[in-house]
């Protein structure tokens, strides 16, 4: 009977546990991918990219906890291109690589749906 119990304590808080992070993730990608669908796509812009890939690198070390490091590597890339692409003073590489990286943000707010799959 105390096996029972702890065990379904134990699920009850795993549960739970991941209920939050998955709710965290969420919370997340969706201010990182309207942050980014807000801003222009001009090279004017620069500050504002800089200061969501700041808010992006902070919050990296939850993301990095509870996401895989492949997806937390190809949003980094994206940002890295969108950097590249000010620096150069292409508007047209940078529309396109704002365009992969709203792709990934979005790849990321599926990734941190809640199912069963990612409680058992």
């Amino acid at each position: 009977m105390k096996s029972m119990l702890f065990a379904a304590v134990a699920l009850l808080l795993v549960t739970a546990f991941v209920l939050i992070c998955s709710a965290s993730v969420s919370s997340i990608a969706d201010e990182l991918y309207e942050g980014l669908r807000s801003i222009e796509s001009t090279t004017d812009s620069a500050d504002e990219y800089y200061a969501l890939r700041t808010e992006f690198l902070s919050k990296r070390s939850f993301l990095n906890f509870t996401v895989s490091h492949e997806v937390i590597l190809s949003i980094e890339s994206g940002f890295d291109e969108i950097s590249g692409a000010i620096e150069a003073n292409d508007e047209g590489a940078l529309i396109i690589a704002k365009s992969r990286l709203c792709g990934l943000l979005s790849h990321l707010r599926r990734l941190s749906g809640i199912n069963f799959e990612s409680i058992f």
